[in-house]
């Protein structure tokens, strides 16, 4: 088994289709890409919890290997399965259920990838309470 970042390498077209259908129609306007930290300690903080889009900004612009603190639902299929539906039927209502089993190929690809190298990367999973919510 190779290195994360290996691994990384293997699948960055994939993630790189990914976050391009994630972000459109949007474009990004990148203002300060020559600020990044190209080495050593560098802390990222999006301004949206749970925001996949945030997510996807990062992987495009950011020119290094980044992690990330993600809610810890999202590392188990079950937990993911369950985060989805209820953010499906919140935001789509009863069609969301439908749309729910058409994803269940991606986020279960998705899962299986962070799962099987949560503890290799250090990413550290946390617990989502109304009082993490209400320091948003």
């Amino acid at each position: 088994m190779g290195t994360y970042e290996e691994e990384f390498e293997a699948i960055r077209k994939f993630v790189d289709r990914t976050t391009r259908l994630f972000l459109l129609p949007k474009e990004i306007d990148l203002r300060g890409g020559g600020n990044f930290v190209r080495e050593g300690p560098n802390i990222i903080v999006g301004n949206h919890i749970g925001a996949y889009k945030d997510v996807s900004v990062l992987l495009r612009t950011v020119p290094r290997m980044i992690y990330f603190t993600a809610n810890k639902m999202i590392f188990t299929r079950q937990g993911a399965s369950e985060l989805v539906l209820r953010h499906l039927h919140r935001h789509m209502g009863r069609f969301g259920g439908f749309v729910h089993v058409l994803l269940l190929p991606y986020y279960t690809f998705m899962v299986d990838f962070i799962s099987g190298h949560i503890a290799r990367i250090g990413t550290i999973p946390w617990t989502f309470t109304a009082a993490s919510a209400s320091r948003s």
